[in-house]
């Protein structure tokens, strides 16, 4: 199927299209290539009903292309679904090969297309999904270099993303800059990142509200009170541990109600350790 692998995405994939590729001879009326990218995003929905994401990046990618001669802003859209669902795929299965193809989508196509200069939140949404894909694959193969991508490209949208507009978005962006700052701190990094990475996280456990973000909430905790627990390691600082102790007991109840008796177990060893760093 030329027209949908001219994305660069399906390769590998066996899609069955009843429409036409999207033509490259000029002088193609526009509303046909119109009903034809609709029709493919009919396909992507579809692909999305069945759990297929990979599948519907494929068609999302088919319709871009069928819009890109004539409208670019109907393509940058398609292909906006495009990489969501690729990284919808890539997060949910672990698969680095399909987030490296959403990262070339991200950097390649969309950020061109969403200068900030007339299109902030587009393109903070775009260095906020780079630094996403860097920040797993980066966490994945303990690499302080692409860790360093993660936190640069996070840190560029969040000179976009504000408390005050955007609280929601700023927390988990705030979130994970720490827990990206504190990974490099964990890799051996002496204390460059430290002070930053417990700033972020403690900004974003301003905003970010237990009840209505428990998962995100606990999350931040976490990474917060690890990050306390390693520096009090080095350090040997009791007050370090003291303050990982306030993060992990919280979490505790938490983790035993879901049921989740190995990160339980993990959590105790953690606390049984800063305890121990605190002299209680």
């Amino acid at each position: 199927q030329p027209g949908v692998r001219e994305t660069g995405i399906s390769e590998g994939l066996d899609l069955e299209l009843d429409v036409p590729p999207p033509p490259k001879a000029p002088g193609v009326p526009r509303d046909e290539q119109s009903a034809i990218a609709k029709k493919l995003g009919r396909y992507a929905e579809a692909a999305v009903k069945r759990g297929d994401y990979r599948g519907a990046a494929s068609f999302y990618g088919a319709a871009a292309a069928a819009m890109a001669p004539f409208d670019e802003a109907e393509e940058c859209t398609y292909l906006e679904l495009q990489g969501e669902m690729l990284l919808h795929h890539g997060f949910s299965y672990l698969d680095t090969k399909v987030l490296r193809q959403a990262l070339s989508l991200y950097s390649r196509r969309l950020l061109p297309m969403k200068p900030r200069s007339t299109h902030p939140q587009g393109w903070a949404k775009a260095q906020a999904n780079i630094g996403m894909i860097y920040r797993y694959l980066g966490i994945a193969d303990d690499d302080p270099v692409t860790l360093t991508h993660a936190a640069a490209h996070l840190r560029a949208a969040l000179e976009v993303v504000t408390p005050a507009a955007s609280p929601e978005r700023w927390c988990r962006l705030q979130s994970r800059l720490g827990g990206v700052l504190g990974k490099l701190f964990e890799l051996g990094d002496g204390n460059r990142y430290v002070q930053d990475a417990i700033d972020a996280s403690f900004a974003a456990l301003e905003l970010i509200s237990q009840e209505e973000e428990p998962r995100l909430w606990a999350t931040t905790l976490r990474d917060v009170a690890v990050l306390l627990l390693h520096l009090a390691e080095r350090s040997g600082d009791p007050d370090h541990a003291k303050l990982a102790l306030k993060g992990f007991e919280p979490l505790r109840d938490l983790l035993a109600d879901a049921g989740d008796e190995a990160q339980l177990r993990r959590l105790d060893e953690q606390i049984a350790k800063a305890r121990k760093l605190a002299g209680l």
